[in-house]
């Protein structure tokens, strides 16, 4: 497995040359240029520095690099030599990369000035991210970027004023624009891309400097709360996620046709040099099922934000492929369903009422970003079935739990534990830990993931939701129209069980509900403005503070909301915990067809032992299974088990689990007319003694006898 060290030549150290060099550009001299052809060695000394105002950052890490020494220039943090425009470019990596030129060596600026660059960015930042800084807190100076929407915009106090100019579209993703901004103080500000006005504003006076703040290059130097939220936790460095190359700076406003000229002087080698980055799901071969530690790999930026080792993630594969389930930090280790085209499903969390008790924001995992209160464990992985702990604690974006009880310290926390089955169907069991357990709980939401580049249309059709009964009666639910209003989902079928979320993928996310006449199903309102359905980016994988970012493209990860279930009945219950449990899975069926894994479920076959030491201790919904215990010693004589199925009880891959299980032993199973391959045996082993487990690829509506017969290992 290949990871991200600080040793690979990722972090290899940019040469910045400052002043006249050679190139295709025109022939007006800038006063300060940066290329980034070079490597110079990692320097031993940190950059000493003043801390010049209250939004400088007052740095004293040593630099990864000293470039030309006499200019006083430098590279901070993680980046990457790569092709540019001419010669190589910095590939910043969107968490920490800057270039700093220090205040004393800066040229004065007294009358106008132009700012030129070469860009492809990767993604937008979630607020303003640098191409080129030398403001100070956007009170004085210059400040060169683009916004979270992608737009290039320039800003600078003129005449005592902080004025702004911006683009009217956003920078194409992935593929290298020229950008340049000018200031005339007869003219104002005009902002270009590809050699083109993009936008200008009329401001009059002149340019107001910032004499003793760094020029810093791929890096905003006022750290700002994420799409401007600004009671979300501390602001944070936003910095540009991309390329950047040829950076200019000159003492006077250039004239568009000198812009122009620049542009069709360069002709980049590659065109996009870039790609949108893959949400990791693990191998989907369908070679074997199992759960696996492992750990997934991003792309080498943001893996490097993680101190983890080779066994950080978790992913649950199958013998046939279509489907992972999967466990990854990137979530907040939110459980996936991951779809072989790569669509991410998840069925929520739980989740508690935002802004409560000293909490910022949503209260949830997904406000961990860095999982600091969340962990997952493989405790089985057989052939017959899988069990995964998954802890965590619902948490606001201040990293703060809700509820903390003043005599233990303790605050809320979750187990939920997932049996996960050959078939892609599972249980999931939620147990909330908790001093107000009967505060507002939520416990699903039919939430999608949207990979890079994917838009939410890609991947849900618009008929998004069916939902069904136990008889079969189903309803349809299309967006928009369904979200023009809030609460409840309209003509639900009496005591609504069963929900398929209609993704674009050979299979489909299923879940099964225990009904009750207080269940309800309800939908967000409305839709964002450049999708039918709720569109969101501030999770997975943002490391920002934000608990809500609406999506206006799909340039980073994201997701929508498609429904969300409440109010079903406790598995069970104590003073301060509480457990709900649901069935889950992928199908390619429709909602009216998965009537028989439901009834099998909710109403199980009855089920007798006829023969052998076995003592019945009854169908556990939580785990999907049919309990037994070895209750006497004479374990040798074969073991017969009849379940009673009907077609008002099923039997659909019934699950058997007998406890107590011989030491140094396994089993042979037999059912009349099922292949050796419909049967799935698996071994448990616990420190109060083995648990042996039978899956069987049954789906009948007939009695069944079920021989089990103890194997020497």
């Amino acid at each position: 497995m290949k990871h991200f060290r600080r040793s690979l030549p990722f972090l290899a150290v940019a040469g910045v040359f400052i002043g006249f060099h050679s190139s295709a550009w025109c022939d007006a001299s800038p006063v300060a240029s940066w290329t980034f052809e070079e490597v110079q060695s990692t320097a031993s000394e940190p950059l000493k520095k003043k801390k010049t105002t209250r939004y400088a950052q007052d740095y004293k890490e040593s630099p990864s690099g000293i470039l030309n020494k006499d200019s006083g220039d430098a590279v901070f943090g993680l980046f990457e030599l790569v092709d540019g425009v001419s010669g190589k470019a910095m590939k910043g990596d969107g968490f920490s990369s800057k270039v700093v030129r220090v205040a004393d060596r800066l040229p004065s600026l007294s009358k106008g000035f132009s700012l030129e660059a070469w860009v492809a960015p990767q993604e937008y930042s979630q607020n303003q991210s640098a191409i080129v800084d030398c403001s100070q807190g956007r009170e004085t100076g210059f400040f060169l970027g683009i916004d979270k929407a992608g737009r290039l915009l320039v800003q600078a106090n003129i005449g005592g004023k902080w004025s702004v100019c911006r683009s009217s579209d956003p920078l194409p993703l992935l593929r290298w624009s020229h950008v340049a901004a000018t200031f005339d103080p007869a003219t104002g500000l005009s902002v270009y891309v590809d050699g083109k006005v993009a936008g200008s504003s009329p401001v009059e006076g002149s340019l107001v400097p910032a004499p003793e703040t760094d020029l810093w290059i791929g890096m905003s130097q006022m750290n700002q709360t994420p799409d401007g939220h600004s009671n979300m936790g501390d602001p944070l460095p936003m910095v540009f996620d991309g390329l950047i190359d040829e950076v200019r700076l000159y003492d006077a406003p250039r004239s568009a046709s000198e812009i122009a000229a620049d542009v069709a002087s360069v002709t980049p080698s590659v065109a996009q040099p870039l790609k949108f980055r893959v949400l990791p799901s693990g191998p989907q071969e369908g070679k074997r099922f199992g759960a696996f530690h492992a750990r997934l790999e991003y792309c080498p930026e943001w893996d490097a934000q993680w101190r983890v080792g080779d066994t950080a993630d978790v992913v649950v594969t199958f013998d046939h492929p279509g489907a992972n389930f999967v466990f990854w930090r990137g979530t907040g280790y939110i459980p996936h369903w991951v779809t072989k085209n790569g669509v991410w499903y998840n069925n929520q969390f739980v989740e508690r009422m935002g802004n409560s008790d000293g909490c910022r924001g949503c209260v949830e995992p997904m406000s961990d970003k860095r999982c600091r209160f969340s962990h997952v464990r493989v405790i089985h992985s057989t052939p017959a079935r899988t069990l995964i702990h998954w802890r965590y604690a619902p948490v606001g974006v201040n990293y703060k739990q809700p509820f903390v009880d003043p005599y233990s310290g303790q605050g809320d926390w979750v187990d939920e534990y997932y049996w996960i089955y050959p078939d892609m169907t599972a249980t999931r069991s939620m147990t909330l830990h908790s001093t107000a357990i009967d505060c507002f709980a939520d416990h699903q939401e039919s939430i999608v993931v949207h990979q890079p580049g994917r838009k939410p249309e890609d991947n849900i059709e618009a008929k998004a939701v069916s939902i069904a009964n136990l008889k079969g009666e189903t309803v349809d639910y299309t967006y928009p129209e369904v979200a023009e209003d809030g609460g409840g989902l309209k003509g639900l079928p009496s005591l609504p069980c069963i929900q398929v979320v209609n993704l674009k993928s050979e299979l489909r996310p299923f879940i099964v509900i225990p009904p009750s006449p207080k269940v309800s199903v309800g939908k967000f309102k409305g839709h964002s403005p450049f999708s039918i359905f709720k569109w969101w980016n501030h999770w997975p994988v943002s490391q920002g503070r934000s608990p809500s970012s609406d999506a206006l493209d799909a340039n980073r990860p994201s997701h929508s909301s498609v429904s969300f279930w409440k109010h079903w009945e406790p598995y069970r219950s104590t003073r301060n915990s509480e457990t709900l449990i649901m069935m889950h899975g992928m199908t390619d069926k429709g909602a009216k067809d998965l009537t028989g894994i439901a009834k099998a479920w909710i109403s199980p076959a009855p089920a007798s032992v006829t023969e052998g030491a076995l003592k019945d201790l009854g169908y556990d919904m939580e785990q999907k299974a049919y309990v037994f215990e070895v209750s006497g010693e004479d374990a040798d004589v074969p073991m017969r088990i009849r379940l009673e199925a009907s077609s008002d009880s099923p039997l659909v891959h019934p699950v058997l689990v007998i406890r107590y299980w011989p030491e140094d032993t396994t089993a042979k199973v037999d059912v009349a007319g099922l292949k050796a391959e419909q049967i799935k045996v698996g071994l448990e082993r616990a420190l109060d003694g083995n648990t042996l487990v039978v899956w069987l690829g049954l789906d009948v509506v007939t009695p069944v006898e079920v021989q089990v017969t103890k194997r020497t290992l």
